[in-house]
This record gives C-alpha cells, sequence and structure tokens, in this order.
C-alpha cells in the first residue's frame, strides 16, 4: 500500500516509486516497486515564456521524450500524470525559457 505524507511543504509517496526520494527534472526515474502506477507529478510554473515541458517513459534509461506543454501557459501549478509500468523509467524534461520546480508526486497503485 502507498501512502502519502506531507514533507517540507511537498507531497512524498511511502515507499517512494523508486529509490530516488524524488523526481528530479532531467533525470531517469525508474520504478522499483514490483508493480505498474500511476504517478502524478505536481510542477509549480513559476516563469514560462517559450518553455517546452517533454516526458519519456521506457524500459531503459534514456527513452525517447515527447512535448506535453509548449510555449506560454499559465503559471502555477500544472499536474503532469505518467503511466508508469514495474521496472520502467520516466523522464521529465524542460528547455526554452521556463522556471519550475517539482512542487511533489503522488503515487497510485494500477
Amino acid at each position: 500500500m502507498i501512502r502519502q505524507r506531507l514533507i517540507a511543504g511537498a507531497l512524498s509517496t511511502a515507499p517512494p516509486v523508486s529509490q530516488a526520494a524524488s523526481l528530479a527534472l532531467g533525470a531517469a526515474y525508474q520504478n522499483t516497486l514490483g508493480y505498474d502506477v500511476l504517478l502524478v507529478v505536481y510542477l509549480n510554473i513559476t516563469v514560462n515564456t517559450t518553455g517546452v515541458i517533454s516526458l519519456g517513459v521506457g524500459p531503459t534509461s534514456s527513452p525517447a521524450q515527447q512535448t506535453i506543454v509548449t510555449g506560454v501557459t499559465s503559471l502555477g501549478f500544472c499536474p503532469v500524470a505518467i503511466y508508469l509500468p514495474r521496472g520502467y523509467y520516466a523522464l521529465l524534461s524542460t528547455s526554452g525559457t521556463i522556471t519550475l520546480t517539482v512542487a511533489g508526486q503522488v503515487a497510485l497503485p494500477v
């Protein structure tokens, strides 16, 4: 069973979805739980003039990415839902002029 808790103002999963405490932008993130999860990552966007957010999911640590957000969007929290099969990697990254942080994550078994 996955529990959620509030840590320093950000959501975290317990146990975490991978060995990392939280997803880091630009770093491959592996689901090591042994079952598929729906991972929702909450991004806090503070600046976005020409920003692009890309996501890739695959069996290797460098999955091909596709653009999921492009151009000028409203600022604030942006949830990104990721279906992440067991053993697969998620890679969430940005390019262009965008400032954001990972505000939290929630993982639900599927």
